[in-house]
């Protein structure tokens, strides 16, 4: 018996037959996928709002605009100085912020004494923006963002950010890796424009914890 008898012979038919099962094939996993992706993601959703929107009213209107001049005093000073913000402050200030509203975004800020800086965030997933929240939008059709990341702060190069150790979405852990390579960690993502908000990033010296507060520290 010769070797060819081994050998696989394709046909006219098997050939064609080929070209309709692969792409059957391929869809076949790309649906698996999709499902999988969709079941992930609406595990992520929830049903009740974490962070509640933040009211607003004449002390809270005072406060921001007591906030701003001490802010924009600090940077103006010529030599040494300290500065320090509490988490209700901050929370004020991200609220403030003109991002904030457009994308109706509720955040909060707590602070665990001099060692960890708490950033929750909730928004709805009709308020998401984007060009692919319409899919999003489509998968969730309702419920709730809500997110929790974990850190301190960070002065660096003229830049102030918060430097993310865990972040949660729902609950669900999220790697490190993905909250490293991701923006809106930094105040001035919420601020514009930003030219005030610059002047007053570089003339920080250093930026650290300290009781239940955020210190800032001028050059």
């Amino acid at each position: 018996m010769s070797s060819g008898a081994f050998e696989p012979i394709f046909s006219r038919r098997t050939f064609i037959a080929f070209l309709f099962l692969a792409p059957v094939g391929i869809f076949c996993v790309f649906a698996i996928i999709v499902v999988l992706q969709y079941r992930q993601f609406q595990a992520m959703l929830s049903p009740l709002a974490e962070t509640q929107e933040y009211v607003w009213g004449p002390p809270q209107i005072a406060l921001r605009d007591s906030l701003i001049v001490s802010l924009t005093r600090f940077s103006a000073l010529s030599s040494g100085d300290s500065l320090r913000l509490g988490s209700e402050d901050l929370t004020l200030l991200l609220n403030a912020s003109p991002i904030a509203r457009e994308q109706h975004l509720s955040l909060s800020v707590q602070i665990m004494g001099d060692s960890l800086f708490v950033l929750r965030t909730t928004q709805a997933i009709d308020d998401l923006q984007g060009r692919l929240a319409w899919i999003f939008k489509k998968l969730g059709r309702s419920g709730f963002l809500n997110a929790r990341v974990e850190g301190r702060p960070k002065l660096e190069n003229d830049r102030l950010d918060l430097d993310p150790d865990r972040g949660f979405l729902n609950n669900q852990k999220i790697p490190r890796s993905a909250l490293v390579k991701r923006g809106g960690f930094s105040p001035g993502d919420f601020i514009h424009p930003r030219d005030g908000y610059e002047t007053f990033v570089r003339s920080l010296a250093k930026v650290k914890l300290d009781q239940g507060g955020v210190l800032l520290l001028r050059k």
